[in-house]
């Protein structure tokens, strides 16, 4: 009996469209996947970009909110040791308290000298211008800084008080017109400066006796407050500040 062989043709076009159909479908379902893998993760580089600028508002921030309370402890810290230097312009023993009449809880400054200077706790200066403002207004003690006096609200003072280089320098009497410049002061500042002549008479500092003379004409008698104070034992010799 003969064999018949089977023919051996070409693919059906559907089976070849049908395989090519998944080809295409397996290459846009790979293509989908990595576009979604790219664009997750451009969307998290977007994310991690973002939280970053983020946490860097978010430190200037706590940085804007910290720095004034930082500030304000250290301005109180400078506030509480902070010192005002204080010179005596009298010429025998001055105090200044924190207490009416020196109260021991108080705290009490001692100047025993004319130029004297001691830096006092600016939270005492306040405390002893309530007490003793007059010495200040009169010129016998004087702060050497103006912001000092601004601070302190008793800024309206400091044109009006003289400074020591220039008392020291009326009080020498070597300028012509130092007998003047005394005779136009007030009469808290004629006081001291002649109460300071009187001093240095009475300890032999030699004056031109025509100014001595001069100033007794005036009504200032030096010469008789210097024979006074060398008989004043030192332990007398206090200024009243009341």
């Amino acid at each position: 009996m003969e064999e018949v062989k089977k023919k051996v043709g070409r693919p059906s076009t559907k089976k070849v469209e049908l395989e090519s159909s998944k080809k295409v479908e397996n290459t846009n379902v790979v293509e989908k996947i990595d576009k979604e893998k790219e664009e997750l993760k451009t969307k998290n580089n977007e994310m991690a970009e973002m939280l970053k600028k983020m946490q860097e508002q978010m430190n200037i921030m706590q940085a804007q909110i910290s720095m004034p309370t930082q500030n304000i402890v250290l301005e109180q810290n400078k506030d509480i040791t902070r010192t005002v230097k204080v010179m005596s312009l009298v010429g025998n023993i001055l105090t200044l308290s924190t207490m009416k009449n020196g109260n021991k809880s108080g705290h009490t400054y001692l100047f025993d000298k004319y130029g004297q200077t001691k830096s006092i706790l600016f939270s005492h200066m306040q405390s002893i211008l309530n007490y003793h403002i007059k010495q200040f207004e009169c010129g016998k003690v004087l702060l050497t800084s103006q912001k000092d006096y601004d601070d302190l609200g008793i800024g309206y003072m400091y044109n009006s008080v003289a400074l020591k280089e220039v008392i020291d320098e009326i009080v020498m009497l070597k300028d012509e017109n130092a007998i003047n410049t005394i005779c136009d002061m007030n009469e808290d500042m004629q006081e001291k400066v002649i109460d300071l002549i009187a001093q240095k008479l009475a300890n032999g500092f030699s004056y031109d006796y025509n100014k001595i003379k001069m100033l007794k004409d005036e009504g200032f008698n030096v010469e008789e407050i210097a024979e006074e104070i060398k008989n004043v034992p030192s332990n007398k010799k206090e200024d009243d500040d009341e």
